[in-house]
């Protein structure tokens, strides 16, 4: 068998491992914890409670300031890894202006913690993500 064929068939057993199993299972116990994310317009700070509670304040630039809190849930029972906020609003460029549950898919790379948005509803192209270090 040539090197070629057999990285073929190395990266297509990864890709389909990947395809069937998701992302790594990431407790949630793992992911309470304070969040930041940026964009030109000011400061996302999230913070998860272990008590299912979270708070949410957005700084901008001008220094006005949002809050909004309420609960959160963690599902792991599909492929990934997912942090649903219970009737958010928030200010984020492009967001959806009701409030309504949020899914973020959480994933850990290089050192963090990430929450990405994945939602279609989004006006812009590329929401920020919030982050922190694994601890």
């Amino acid at each position: 068998m040539n090197a070629s064929r057999r990285l073929f068939i190395v990266v297509g057993s990864a890709v389909i491992a990947i395809a069937c199993f998701g992302d790594p299972k990431i407790p949630r116990e793992a992911v309470i914890g304070e969040y930041g994310a940026g964009e030109p317009y000011g400061l996302h700070e999230l913070k998860l409670y272990e008590d299912g509670n979270y708070a949410y304040r957005f700084t901008s630039k001008t220094d006005a300031e949002f809050t909004w809190s309420g609960r959160w849930d963690f599902d792991t029972q599909g492929t990934r890894n997912v942090v649903i906020l219970r009737a958010f609003s928030s200010k984020i460029e492009g967001a959806p202006p009701e409030k309504r549950d949020w899914r973020f898919v959480v994933e850990e790379d290089s050192g963090l913690y990430r929450f990405l948005i994945q939602d279609p509803r989004f006006q812009t192209s590329h929401p920020p993500s919030f982050e922190r270090p694994v601890k």
